[in-house]
This record gives C-alpha cells, structure tokens and sequence, in this order.
C-alpha cells in the first residue's frame, strides 16, 4: 500500500456526497491479531496520537494474521467512523484458513507467500493463485464490507478493494519453474507509475500502461520509466509487448531494480528487439531481480528501432498494457490505495449495468453473487456494496 501520509492527506476526505461517511488515515500500532479488530493511530504513526480500535472485513477468513494484505505495524490504512464505531476501508481476504486459491499449475509442495515475504508451505490440497483473474475465493456467507452492516444507505461506508487489480488489468499466475515462492503477475497500471521521461502530449506512458493507448516520444535520449510496488518483493521477471507498426518498438535497454526511486541497484539487460513487434507478452528473467528485495522498478530504453531513437512503445490500433512485474509474494489486494468517488450519475450507471444479473434471485442470492464478482475481481467492493444499498441488502460481516 503506497504511503498516502499527512503529506498528501490531512485529516478528513469529504466523501459524503460520494457514498457516506469521511475517510482519514491511520497507522497500524500493532502487527495483525488473530481476531478482525486491531489499534491504530489516526493522522500520525506517533503515540502523541489519538488511538482508536478498528474493525476490519476479512473475506473467507477469520483474523487478520492469516490475511492479506497482511498488516504490520506502521502500515498506512484508510478508516472511517459510524456511530462511533472505526471500520476499515480496505477489503481484507481471508488466505490461510477458508479461503481458497485456484492454480492450474499448482503441485503438492506449492506455497504461498505473504506481502511481507514470509512463505507458507502449502499441503497436497493447497493451490497457489488464480489462473485469469487476481481473485481469491470466499465462502458465500462472507462479507464485502464491515462498515456496511452499520450503516443506512445515506451514511453507509465503503471498505474498498480500488487496490485489487482488475480481471482486465491484471492476470496472477504461479511461476512452477520456482519452489521457493508463489512468483505472482502485478498486473502493472498507471496507478503504480512514479516518474518517466516525457511524451508527445498526447500519447503517454499512463495510457500505455493502461491498455488504453500508446505511448510516443519523438526525442533522441535513452527513454525509460520507473513502478513503484508500494513494498519489497522478490522480482523474478517482467514481460513486455510492443507493436508499432512504424519501426519504433524498444530495441535494447536495461531493467533496473532498488529500493530507492532511483532504482540502479542491480540491472538485467534485453536486447534483439526482444519485445518488439509482439501484441502477446514476452518475458524476460530478471537475473539480478531474486538477489533481493526490491520497491521500485525502471525501464531503461536505450535504443529503439527508430534512426531517431523516436519510441513509440504499444499499438495505437488495438491497445494493449505495455509493462508487468512478477514478484515473489505479491498478494491480491497489495496495489497501491486509491480513493474514488462516485457520482450520484456513476452509481446509477453502476447499478443499472449490473442489475441484469440480479433480476429474479433472492436477496440472499443477490448478496452471494455480488460477494463472487468481488472474489473474481470483476467488481471491486466499494462498486458491490453500491450494488448492494441500491438493492437494499444487508451485507453481514
């Protein structure tokens, strides 16, 4: 989770016009219990600081010491108060214990990995991660959010899972070839980018990153951008794709790992145009990347297949993401946190897409189908528990 500190963030986001309540940011004071309530200091990780008990939503769990995003103490969490009561704004998802993970090349002695880089051996019933989408499983009776169970729909909260990546954003795969950890695709997006080199104006890296365009910089310099993962993970590979069509895909470069936003500790080189002229994903080991934990990421392109050096680095007929990271321990719901807020129009909007799939099931039916479209990452929380006060369900915790 990136830090949003009293940097960015001072005491209350008005989201009341958005979907209730007013979020602040809070500090953990403790490593995760083994129960769903854990203390916090708002505004300031300082013991100067006011410190409330918060109740957090662990989906298919039953405490957040087996749940992921796995909470230490100093980590950074949004929260909001209801009737007196602190709930959590981040969906948690229940790993070790009735959550299940679905891999098609999950072995007997897989394991899974915690955003802190500790492992978990897995027994012969255990799988590692999911195939097409970042999801985990949940049982049906678990919840989307705890916030929403104390509130009415004109003052109800949202524990959103904005960080989990999207089934079009973001695949998560196991890497068999490596026993030692559950190497998982990020599912890289603008939402992870720092820096970069510039562009046209128009055609951007952001929009690249997102599958939504191409990215175009007509200067002679060595180009490169820099992801910031929000933690240290083990970077075993990255993958990569550009069709130009003009002659002026990344030709040679470096991928720089390191856990300052410089990113220069240890490099991994690609040359041969190793991912131009391809719309599929062509991966690159990072020979350095397992050598340690690492924060942050850059593409260095020193030459691309322009005379010029101009890059134009995508497909501008059919966009596709340019750029993912496969880090050893990532875990659904690590992205970065980004608050949204919804329109009255954007929630009608919301609500009338989904509403088809719905129409004639029971409100118990309806609370489990919403709660699998949050497992498979088709709907993040926030956008489900809108579903759900429009409807008029009472998600349980």
């Amino acid at each position: 989770m990136a830090d949003l500190g009293p940097t960015t963030v001072s005491g209350d986001i008005d989201i009341k016009n958005s979907i209730g309540g007013a979020v602040r940011i809070a500090y953990c004071n403790e490593a995760a219990p083994a129960d769903t309530n854990i203390d916090v200091y708002l505004d300031v990780d300082s013991v100067t600081s006011e410190e409330v008990n918060v109740q957090c939503s662990v989906m298919g769990g039953v405490g957040l010491d087996a749940a992921v995003p796995l909470l230490s103490s100093s980590n950074m969490m949004p929260v909001v108060k209801i009737n007196d009561t602190w709930y959590s704004w981040t969906l948690f998802h229940g790993r070790l214990s009735s959550s299940s993970f679905s891999s098609a090349s999950s072995a007997s002695s897989s394991s899974v990995s915690s955003s802190s880089s500790s492992s978990v051996s897995s027994a012969s019933s255990s799988s590692v991660s999911s195939a097409s989408s970042s999801s985990v499983s949940s049982a049906s009776s678990s919840s989307v959010s705890s916030a929403s169970s104390a509130s009415s729909a004109s003052s109800s909260s949202v524990s959103s899972a904005s960080s989990a990546s999207s089934a079009s954003s973001s695949s998560v795969s196991s890497d068999s070839s490596v026993s030692s950890c559950s190497c998982v695709w990020v599912g890289v997006d603008s939402t992870f980018l720092i820096s970069d080199c510039g562009d046209d104006g128009a055609n951007t890296i952001e929009a690249a990153l997102n599958g939504t365009g191409y990215w175009f910089h007509n200067v002679n310099h060595t180009h490169s951008f820099t992801i910031d993962l929000g933690a240290q993970y083990e970077i075993r590979k990255v993958r990569a794709r550009s069709d130009s069509e003009v002659g002026k895909d990344p030709y040679s470069g470096k991928i720089w790992v390191g856990n300052t936003s410089a990113a220069d500790t240890v490099a991994t080189s690609f040359d041969s145009g190793l991912f131009a002229g391809n719309t599929a994903w062509v991966e690159l080991a990072m020979t350095g990347g397992s050598a340690g934990s690492f924060r942050y990421v850059r593409m260095e392109i020193i030459i691309t297949e322009s005379a010029s050096n101009t890059l134009f680095f995508g497909n501008d007929i059919s966009p596709f993401q340019i750029f993912d990271i496969c880090a050893c321990g990532w875990e659904h719901g690590a992205a970065p946190f980004e608050l949204h807020e919804y329109s009255e129009q954007e929630k009608e909007e919301l609500y009338a897409q989904y509403l088809p799939l719905l129409e004639g099931l029971t409100n118990e039916e309806k609370e489990d189908k919403l709660i699998d479209l949050v497992s498979e990452g088709e709907l993040t929380a926030d956008k489900a528990l809108i579903i759900a006060i429009k409807e008029g369900l009472h998600i349980e915790t």
